[in-house]
């Protein structure tokens, strides 16, 4: 992959995939698949073993690329947008927390005693 953005790759997946409507239904359950697919490298047709070990991709990928390709969810990549927070403690809770350790007495280890200031908890 020397493409480096995450919707460069996806450009290229669904640019190498043709998927179209299946031909004919089989079985009960119709609704299971609904699209075939071909696969292209460099406008030569292998099978799709070959192109997901050829580009290092997993089905998912691809489907995913097809995916928003078709419109379903977008095509920016929207990894990393949310922040975090909503687990979050309130200021107050974690400055009881620290009080509370503060409170429990501490000793300098006797290893190294002048090279360090670290501070630790009785055994």
């Amino acid at each position: 992959w020397s493409l480096k953005s995450y919707d460069s790759q996806v450009t290229f997946i669904a640019a190498g995939v043709q998927q179209f409507p299946k031909k004919r239904l089989y079985g009960r359950d119709p609704d299971k698949r609904q699209f075939s697919r071909r696969y292209n490298i460099h406008g030569q047709i292998v099978c799709k073993s070959i192109y997901l070990k050829t580009l290092g991709i997993t089905s998912f990928r691809v489907h995913t690329a097809l995916k928003k390709f078709r419109g379903v969810i977008p095509i920016t990549d929207q990894r990393g947008q949310k922040q975090g927070g909503y687990n979050k403690l309130a200021d107050d809770k974690v400055q009881k927390v620290v009080d509370q350790i503060n409170r429990i007495p501490k000793y300098t280890s006797h290893y190294r005693r002048e090279a360090t200031t670290a501070q630790f908890l009785p055994p």
